[in-house]
């Protein structure tokens, strides 16, 4: 917003886009703003737009990496455990073996006591 003071009147300066100059500001103060102005303006507005898109490009670039480095986090996790699970039920068999085991020697030494018998 621009301020007027020797008549009390404000004048809103940008369009809602925010890419230029609302109509009724320039045509107020084209006098003021000279025939050099519209082309900057517009050299102004292109400029923006540039850089607009340039930070659009940017920031969808660091949401791809983002994503890449959080599913390979998440895969890496996902792996691990995986890996902690199949180690504990490796542990799980080996503790079953050892148990099968010593249930069979039980089992034997019974058959050699009746075999005795």
């Amino acid at each position: 917003m621009v301020r007027e003071p020797e008549k009390d009147t404000e004048y809103k300066i940008l369009k809602e886009d925010e890419l230029g100059l609302m109509k009724s500001f320039t045509e107020r103060f084209k006098n003021e703003l000279g025939p050099e102005s519209n082309e900057s303006i517009k050299e102004d507005r292109d400029t923006i737009r540039e850089q607009r898109q340039r930070l659009k490009e940017a920031e969808n670039q660091i949401d791809a990496k983002i994503d890449a480095i959080q599913n390979e986090y998440c895969s890496k996790i996902e792996s691990e455990a995986e890996l902690r699970r199949m180690k504990q039920l490796k542990k799980n068999y080996q503790t079953d073996l050892e148990n099968k085991k010593k249930a069979l020697d039980s089992l034997s030494k019974k058959a050699r006591n009746i075999e005795k018998e």
